[in-house]
């Protein structure tokens, strides 16, 4: 019995399709089911079809590391400034008072009160969203870095670190 070779298309989309930067950062399904694509030059929401850059006024950039959700917004990753609220109705981007992390922002996880921030120096922290209180990553060392943050379908929060999986619970 010969075994089969598999293999795996792959479609390509870049600036002839709509999507003006090949840099894609992140890319999350909102709860409208489109897809939103973060990349070097802004924010695509994508329906399987064309991509529409969203043009958020009030941004100093258009570099965007990521895209997150909340219960009544698109919440925008700008590296440099901080987690920016969409107003989808107005295209205006608002800086959001509740998820002003210390550090930058890469990957943003927001599980029941508190929101969970991933950042390049290797670090993760989080904010109590109601009581604004802020928790550092107190396992943070050279020997135990934090690389990947992930939320369960429970709404549990992981921290995959050097040293191995950790589950951040409420802050701590």
């Amino acid at each position: 019995i010969k075994a089969q070779d598999k293999s795996f298309n792959f479609q390509h989309y870049g600036p002839e399709d709509g999507l003006s930067n090949n840099n894609v950062w992140a890319a999350k399904q909102g709860p409208d089911a489109l897809m939103y694509i973060a990349t070097q030059n802004g924010v695509y929401s994508y329906d399987g079809y064309s991509f529409l850059k969203i043009k958020a006024k009030n941004l100093k950039t258009n570099y965007i590391r990521n895209v997150n959700f909340d219960v009544n917004s698109l919440l925008i990753i700008n590296r440099e400034d901080g987690v920016f609220k969409i107003d989808k109705a107005t295209n205006t981007a608002t800086k959001s008072n509740e998820l002003a992390f210390e550090n930058k922002v890469d990957e943003l996880i927001i599980a029941g009160d508190y929101a969970y921030s991933l950042s390049d120096q290797i670090e993760v922290s989080a904010i109590n969203i109601k009581t604004k209180e802020y928790f550092p990553d107190e396992l943070k060392n050279y020997d135990n870095q934090a690389f990947c943050i992930f939320k369960s379908k429970e709404g549990r929060v992981y921290v995959g670190r050097s040293t191995g999986l950790y589950w951040f619970n409420g802050g701590k």
